[in-house]
C-alpha cells in the first residue's frame, strides 16, 4: 500500500524536523505483519543524519493544541538503509521479525531526529489524497502529516502527506499439520517379543505438530479414547512451546475407574482445546482443527498389570579375594582327600565389606 505513483505538486519536507504520518489497516481477520516502510528520501552529502524511523499505536493524549489524534507508544523500530541517497530515490526501512498490525486500526510512521538536521536533506511529499492503484483493500492513508522540533513534545498538523509504501503481508494463523502417539509401551501381553501394553502408572503421549512456532500459556488439553466401555480422556499439555511440536501426556491409573484399552488408544478429532489457556503463533490464535487417529494395537492399556519393579543387582566388591584373620588360610583341597567340615572365620572384603562364609 503506498500513494508513490499518484501525481503531486507537493514541494519535498525537510529533514531538520520530526514528522509523523498516519495509516489505516484493513479487514483481514488475523491482522497484519508490517515487515518494511520506503520513504523518497535525498541527503546533504556534507551530512551525517541522525534519526529513527518507528511505528507508533495512536493516542488521543498530548498531541498538541487542535490536534486530537497522534503517535501513541512505540511498536517498533525499523532498521534504516546503510546510507542515503544524494538524489531522491525510495530508501527501504525495514523489520526482520515484522511489526504486528491490527485490523482496522490507525498507526503512525514517525521519523525522529535526535538533532536538527541540515535543511537540505528531504523526503517527498504529496498533495494527491488518493492512494496507488492495486493496494490492499481497506488501507489508507491519512491526507495530511505531523511536524514538530526535535525538542518538542506537542505536534503541528501541517497540509500535504508523506509519499511511502508499506510492505508486509496478511498474518495466518499457525494450523495442525498431524497427530501422532509419541510414546512407547513397556509391556508385552501377548509375549511375542514386542512391548505393546501401557501399564499401570505409565505415560502416554500425543504430539500435536504445527505448520509453524506456537507458544503456549495455561493447560490446553487433547482427548484420547480408549475401549468404549472405558470412555474418553483428556491429555494434558506437558511441553513444546516456543516450536513446532506440542506433547499431550496422560498417566494410567486404576481409580475411580480402570483404564483398560484392548483395542488400543484413539485420539479424538476436533478435541483439542485451550481449557483456558492459549496456543498462539505470535499474537495470532491458533487454528485448532485436526485430525483423529483410530484405535491402535500397537497401544494397548491395562492398569491391572503393574510396572515391573527394577531389580537391584547385588553389590560387587572390588576385591573379590576376601583377607583372612592372620594364622587362618588359605584353603586348599587335595586330591582323593578326606573333606572335614570346618567353621570358617569372618573375613574382610577386598572394599572393606564384611563377608561370612559357611
Amino acid at each position: 500500500m503506498g500513494n508513490t505513483v499518484v501525481t503531486s505538486a507537493a514541494a519535498n519536507a525537510s529533514l531538520s524536523i520530526d514528522h509523523a504520518q498516519a495509516f489505516t489497516t484493513g479487514s483481514s481477520a488475523n491482522g497484519y505483519k508490517l515487515t518494511t516502510v520506503q520513504f523518497g528520501v535525498s541527503a546533504n552529502f556534507r551530512l551525517s543524519l541522525t534519526y529513527t524511523v518507528s511505528i507508533h499505536s495512536d493516542s488521543s493524549s498530548g498531541c498538541g493544541t487542535g490536534i486530537t489524534s497522534c503517535p501513541g507508544t512505540s511498536l517498533g523500530t525499523l532498521t534504516n538503509p546503510a546510507s542515503l541517497p544524494l538524489i531522491t530515490a525510495y530508501e527501504s526501512f525495514t523489520s526482520s521479525d515484522g511489526i504486528d498490525l491490527s485490523a482496522g486500526t490507525t498507526y503512525w510512521v514517525v521519523w525522529d531526529v535526535s538533532e536538527t538536521n541540515l535543511q537540505s536533506s528531504t523526503f517527498s511529499l504529496t498533495d494527491n489524497d488518493n492512494e496507488d492503484s492495486g493496494a490492499a483493500a481497506g488501507w489508507s492513508i491519512a491526507n495530511d502529516r505531523l511536524t514538530r522540533s526535535h525538542s518538542d513534545t506537542s505536534w503541528t498538523s501541517s497540509s500535504d502527506s508523506a509519499r511511502f509504501n508499506i510492505r508486509g503481508y496478511a498474518k495466518t494463523p499457525a494450523k495442525v499439520s498431524g497427530v501422532a502417539i509419541s510414546s512407547t509401551p513397556s509391556h508385552d501381553a501377548d509375549n511375542d517379543d514386542t512391548a505393546e501394553t501401557y501399564a499401570l502408572g505409565e505415560t502416554i503421549r500425543v504430539q500435536v505438530t504445527f505448520d509453524k512456532n506456537v507458544t503456549v500459556t495455561g493447560a490446553p488439553r487433547i482427548q484420547i479414547k480408549m475401549d468404549p466401555d472405558f470412555g474418553e480422556k483428556w491429555a494434558d499439555y506437558e511441553s513444546g512451546s516456543g516450536t513446532k511440536v506440542l506433547t499431550f501426556a496422560y498417566t494410567v491409573v486404576n481409580t475411580p475407574t480402570v483404564n483398560i484399552s484392548t483395542e488400543g488408544i484413539a485420539v479424538l478429532e476436533n478435541t483439542l482445546e485451550l481449557n483456558g489457556g492459549t496456543i498462539k503463533s505470535g499474537t495470532t490464535d491458533a487454528n485448532l482443527a485436526h485430525d483423529g487417529l483410530a484405535h491402535d494395537a500397537g497401544h494397548r492399556v491395562d492398569a491391572r498389570v503393574e510396572l515391573a519393579t527394577p531389580r537391584t543387582p547385588p553389590r560387587t566388591p572390588a576385591n573379590l579375594r576376601p583377607r583372612f584373620a592372620s594364622g587362618f588360610g588359605p584353603l586348599r583341597l587335595e586330591p582323593d582327600a578326606a573333606m572335614t567340615p570346618v567353621t570358617l572365620p569372618v573375613a574382610t572384603g577386598g572394599d572393606g565389606g564384611t563377608y561370612t562364609y559357611s
